[in-house]
């Protein structure tokens, strides 16, 4: 059984991240390709033997939702109050993923699955650039049973965020927790996933859409979900409104909408179905980070994410939310993965 005090759940694919630094040498010799992610069954590939053997190994919780909710837990300093939920392997790897979470005070809910791995993603780095090999593993096998080992949690919880990737896999789970987030006292939200996932699942996601009260994305995802929708505007402060505006299952809920942009200023809107009005809209500038400092991009959506609703489940105003998302996503650009310091110096408080 869950603890009491869980307050957040995060749902989505685990993925212990094996990152590494590695030679050229080690690149060519293992015929491994930058800037690229390519999927390969464990069994497939000796990548993930060579940089626990030939390399100093920085292993880290990773996964989209796993992400954001490690983020938002450290911003909260929430002690027990996120939990997460997936599906591992019955092997170190699961082990060590759930000794990771529990450090961060997060509580893994995991079922567990004999004679499959846990979801594992080589990250191999050279210089600036970097690489992943992924094998999804048990990530995307959990069944509908933790539904019911954490009904009591999911009853009680005031948020429930999902990635979208898992999708592909289990569209009916999601769309369980989705039903349950239609509660008034819950918030369901996700991040909108890859272009590919967006035009396979549009369906499904533009059903999601109208469950959603928190929804995440970059620019060219919410320009390219925007194509598909043919809403016919391509200016992002215009398409981060029309997301906000679209039909809402729950309309005693609002919905906000938030769309960022890297270095370039983001976008966020909260719109009232009742009042069929906004009662939020702004555009927001990024805070320049000088070039140097940044060690590696992926992950700041998520972080962002994570930032934004740690403040965001606190009450506080939506431009508090949205300074708390592009301080996270500044300091998770400073690391390889999404790795902090124990303590976070950012005050929710203030």
């Amino acid at each position: 059984m869950l603890d009491k005090g869980i307050k957040y759940i995060g749902f989505g694919s685990p993925l212990m991240d094996m990152i590494a630094d590695v030679s050229s040498e080690t690149i060519k010799r293992n015929n491994l390709k930058l800037n690229e992610t390519v999927h390969k069954k464990m069994s497939e590939t000796n990548i993930f033997e060579v940089l626990e053997k030939e390399t100093e190994v920085t292993y880290v919780a990773g996964g989209c939702s796993y992400n954001t909710m490690r983020v938002m837990n450290w911003m909260m300093n929430s002690s027990g109050q996120v939990a997460v939920i997936g599906a591992v392997g019955n092997d170190k790897y699961g082990d060590l993923f759930s000794e990771l979470l529990q450090k961060e005070t997060i509580i893994p809910f995991f079922e567990r699955f004999d004679n499959v791995n846990t979801g594992v993603c080589a990250v191999y780095c050279n210089n600036r650039d970097r690489g992943h090999v992924t094998d999804l593993g048990a990530s995307v096998l959990i069944s509908d049973r933790m539904l019911n080992e954490c009904k009591e949690a999911l009853d009680r919880c005031e948020l429930i965020f999902t990635e979208l990737f898992i999708l592909k896999h289990k569209k009916d789970f999601v769309f369980k927790l989705a039903n349950i987030g239609l509660h008034n006292d819950k918030r369901f939200g996700f991040n909108l996933p890859s272009f590919y996932f967006i035009e396979t699942f549009l369906d499904d996601i533009k059903k999601l859409l109208a469950h959603a009260d928190i929804i995440f994305s970059n620019a060219a995802e919410a320009m390219f979900l925007a194509a598909l929708m043919e809403w016919e505007e391509f200016e992002l402060g215009t398409v981060c409104k029309r997301m906000a505006a679209y039909e809402k299952r729950n309309t005693d809920k609002k919905r906000v909408v938030i769309i960022t942009n890297g270095p370039h200023p983001a976008y966020c809107a909260e719109y009232d179905p009742i009042k069929n009005d906004f009662t939020f809209a702004g555009e927001f500038t990024v805070a320049e980070l000088k070039e140097d400092l940044i060690v590696d991009a992926n992950g700041a959506g998520d972080a962002f994410a994570g930032g934004f609703l740690a403040s965001y489940m606190l009450g506080k105003r939506l431009d508090d939310c949205m300074k708390a998302g592009h301080w996270a996503a500044s300091q998770i650009i400073q690391t390889r993965g999404c790795q902090f310091p124990r303590f976070c110096e950012y005050s929710l408080s203030d």
